[in-house]
């Protein structure tokens, strides 16, 4: 079995930002205001947008994921684990599970082991961790109030856009974030607004499609009110949508509407 953790990847820029500067900055001695300067410039950087999500999608594509935003809305649902198994016979994890956790989740993490590693039953009696990893505040106690506010800088309408052109799977997981019903941190790191952010191919996919639903469905009310006056023309209405219904196999059994004629 492969275990991994996932975490909100807008917290990865301002950490890896302070990591690349963790010799200068970790004793706190700068101002907060010249360490937001040098945030600032970093985001302009090429490099900001690289290696952050990489290595999990890379993961999670090995392991047959199709959709960043269908594992990371799995991951949330089933309470901040899930697995997965490897999809082909000659993939390069064959014969392997993967157990995803969520960093946020890290104090369940034991019980969470226990009941889904082989070998592991006995993390069940341990007490829990605080959390799954140590955060950046422990690591330079002395430059969190410098951290804590650099995570609250917006991230720049032009570093979303390059994020998206460069590095699409980190641009997908964070718009997934962003919704902060998906996001298990109280206090998520700011952003630009919502409706300014580039839309994920997703999520314009999405919007589509249920713009067409919506539009269907109108139509159909429409020719429904339209034929409200003809019985038979309702009738005639209602075996062909049943007909149409009746060539997918969880339709298949139900009864058919009797014929005109009887």
């Amino acid at each position: 079995m492969v275990v991994t953790a996932i975490r909100d990847p807008r917290l990865a820029v301002p950490s890896k930002f302070f990591e690349g500067q963790k010799t200068f900055l970790c004793d706190g001695q700068q101002s907060k205001n010249q360490v937001i300067d040098l945030y600032r410039k970093y985001l302009q950087s090429a490099g900001s947008v690289k290696g952050v999500f990489g290595v999990t999608a890379k993961l999670l594509k090995d392991f047959g994921a199709t959709s960043i935003t269908t594992e990371l809305r799995r991951l949330r649902d089933n309470g901040g684990f899930m697995l997965l198994k490897e999809p082909s016979l000659g993939g390069p994890w064959v014969g392997c599970e993967l157990l995803v956790l969520d960093m946020e989740k890290g104090s369940e993490w034991e019980g969470i082991l226990a009941a889904n590693v082989p070998g592991a039953k006995h993390l069940a009696a341990k007490k829990p961790m605080d959390s799954g990893y140590t955060s950046r505040e422990e690591l330079c106690p002395n430059a969190a109030g410098n951290y804590h506010a650099i995570m609250d800088v917006k991230l720049p309408l032009e570093w979303w856009v390059r994020l998206a052109e460069k590095n699409p799977d980190a641009h997908e997981a964070m718009r997934f974030y962003e919704n902060p019903l998906n996001a298990f941190r109280k206090r998520p790191p700011a952003s630009v607004p919502a409706e300014s952010v580039p839309k994920a191919p997703f999520e314009a996919a999405e919007e589509a499609a249920t713009k067409d639903e919506q539009e269907q469905e109108q139509q159909q009310l429409q020719q429904q009110q339209q034929s409200s006056m003809s019985p038979s023309h309702t009738k005639r209405t209602f075996v062909t949508s049943l007909e149409a219904f009746s060539s997918d196999s969880r339709f298949a059994t139900l009864p058919r509407a009797p014929d005109e004629t009887n």
